[in-house]
Formats: C-alpha cells, structure tokens, sequence
C-alpha cells in the first residue's frame, strides 16, 4: 500500500498536475494541483449557481461603479492575468465574497454602510487578496486530502471507537 502511495505521488509530481505556485501574499512556493483554467472554471459554474440563489441589484450606475473601482484594482494585483468580475448582491447583509477565478460579489447592505469610494475599494481589494492567494483552491485541495485520508484511514483494521477518533482529528485538520 505505501509502495503504491509512493508511485501515485511520483505520478503526479513528474506528470505536471502538481505545480508549483508562488504565492506573493505568503511569499513562498506553494503546491497547487488545481490547474488555473480549472480554477476559472469552477468559478464561472459556481458564479452560475450564486446567480440563481441571489438576485442581482438592478441599479446598472452601481453595478458599473462596483466593476470600475474593482478593474482598477485588480490591474494592480499580484494576478492580473484572470479576468475579475465585480457584482453587487440585492441583499441587506452587510458583507462580500468572492469565488475562485476572479468573482467577487458584494452585497447591498454593505454598499449602503460604507461612507467613501475608499472603503469600497478596501473590501473589494480584501476579496482580491484572497483571489490571489488562491485561497478558496487551497481549502477545496485540503478537503480533497482530507477525504483521501478518511478513505485510507478506512483501509486500516481499526475498531470503531479508532476510526471515530482518527476522524475527528482529521476533522480539526480542516479548522
């Protein structure tokens, strides 16, 4: 079993689905096996998904506001080489989020808290951040290990009350 763990991470490593990524927020080299055109993909079908579950504010002055501020921060970022999209939510809550790939949304109740065109630009400049960093790939990636771990823990002859623990440490992994 070890033998072939070993000959499935050679695979991957010598094969190119591993690459690695310089990550300018951290500074350091990171393993990103999520290839960047995957990563668009996903979040052009998961942007889809937002879309239904979230009706778009209709005011197009605000929505052009939202994007211009957002494109020229984005020419600035550490990843000009995605396409962003900047979209404002008709939602009370005070928040934004963004999607992998370049989405960020932004909800109407925040628009409606902050008090200049610079605090817009801070919080669309946070969700930048961790579009950079590639944030949302490496918590899919580390879910992905993590259920790795949960089938290969499932190989081993354990007893229940085993199994229950090794999941739940595996759990905190995630936290």
């Amino acid at each position: 079993m070890k033998a072939f763990l070993c000959l499935v991470v050679i695979l991957v490593v010598f094969c190119g689905i591993v690459e690695a990524f310089y990550n300018p927020a951290t500074k350091k080299e990171e393993l990103i096996f999520i290839s960047e055109r995957r990563e668009v993909n996903i979040g052009r079908s998961l942007s889809k998904a937002v879309e239904k579950q979230f009706k778009l504010y209709d005011d197009v002055l605000l929505q052009k506001k939202i994007d211009d501020i957002g494109q020229r921060l984005a020419k600035c970022s550490d990843r000009t080489n995605i396409e962003y999209y900047f979209k404002v939510i008709d939602k009370d809550d005070v928040n934004a989020f963004c999607l992998p790939g370049g989405y960020v949304y932004v909800f109407k109740g925040l628009l409606d808290k902050v008090k200049s065109d610079d605090e817009i630009a801070g919080v669309l400049a946070h969700e930048i951040g961790h579009i950079v960093a590639r944030h949302a790939i490496k918590k899919m990636q580390a879910a992905l290990g993590m259920d790795i771990l949960l089938a290969l823990s499932m190989q081993v002859k354990a007893t229940t009350y085993s199994r229950a623990k090794a999941n739940a440490a595996l759990g905190q992994l995630m936290v």
